[in-house]
Order: C-alpha cells, then structure tokens, then sequence
C-alpha cells in the first residue's frame, strides 16, 4: 500500500515538473517573439534562450520519466 502511494505521488510530482516545463517553455517562447516583433531582439532572444532551455528540460523528464519513477 505505501509503495503504490509513494508511486502515484512520484508520478505527480514527475508530471507536474513536465507540465509546468512545459507551460514555462510556451509562455517564454511566446513573450520572446512578441518582444521581438515589438522591436526590443535583446530581451526577445533572451526569452527564447529560456524557453529553449525548459523545453529540453522537459523533453528529458519526458524521455527519462520512467526511470524517475521506478515502475
């Protein structure tokens, strides 16, 4: 009983990282290109340097998720 619930709360918290990467990467890719077309390509590749770097992020979370977790 306590290995399925040290499971699941594993798997939670491995997914709500992936998720909240992955939001961040979106939100940051987002800002980047309208900082960008506002006129301002410093902070806007900034921005995008960022959410380049949470989207790896997330893809290896994703790529090792299972392994994270020990199914």
């Amino acid at each position: 009983m306590i290995d399925r619930l040290l499971w699941i709360a594993l798997s939670v918290v491995i997914m709500g990282l992936i998720s909240g990467a992955s939001a961040g990467a979106l939100a940051c890719a987002h800002w980047g290109i309208l900082r960008i077309l506002s006129g301002l390509p410093l902070e806007g590749t900034r921005y995008l340097a960022g959410a380049a770097g949470l989207a790896t992020t997330s893809f290896f979370l994703i790529r090792n998720r299972d392994d994270l977790v020990d199914r």
